[in-house]
């Protein structure tokens, strides 16, 4: 990597790795060429791996992610602050997102029973002849016409600050 960076200093690197190794890749990237900013995907959204291996060089990396603690939410927010007081930590997208696919489970589950096919059909339904499950990450339907929410955040400070692309 260090000589492809001598030859042609890239705007930006793309990451598809998971945080600890984002975050070795962001402190490689300032020493070679500093304020090289690091695009992850969202397996790299662990704030506190992130933390640890990239240290000051943080604040270069930017993330794709699907939820911000604590979300926009009432759900969101009372599901931070549960988990917090369980863990004594903040929650991160992938805490988040496993809970709403426990609980949406368990809900389709209540609903329909235990079937693998009915659950499949229920889930299936949701946002087409069922509304939306609205999870802490929000609402959560299924089918060709839905659209998730991906977000851009800056780390900045050891936290994730959303990008405003207005």
């Amino acid at each position: 990597m260090s000589s492809s960076l001598k030859r042609t200093p890239p705007d930006l690197i793309l990451s598809l790795c998971p945080a600890g190794q984002t975050g070795t890749i962001a402190r490689i990237a300032e020493r070679l060429q500093p304020g090289l900013r690091i695009l992850a995907g969202d397996a790299a959204t662990s704030l506190s791996q992130l933390n640890q291996t990239a240290g000051r060089t943080t604040d270069s990396i930017y993330v794709a992610t699907f939820w911000i603690p604590p979300g926009s939410t009432e759900a969101g927010r009372k599901f931070t602050e549960r988990y917090q007081a369980m863990t004594g930590k903040t929650p991160e997208a992938g805490d988040a997102l496993v809970y709403d696919a426990i609980m949406l489970l368990a809900t389709a589950a209540s609903n329909v029973g235990t079937r693998r096919e009915m659950i499949r059909q229920y889930l299936e339904a949701l946002g087409i002849s069922r509304p939306p499950y609205q999870g802490v990450t929000g609402p959560i339907a299924f089918g060709s016409h839905q659209m998730s929410s991906v977000i851009i955040a800056r780390v900045r400070h050891g936290e994730l600050e959303p990008v405003n692309w207005q």
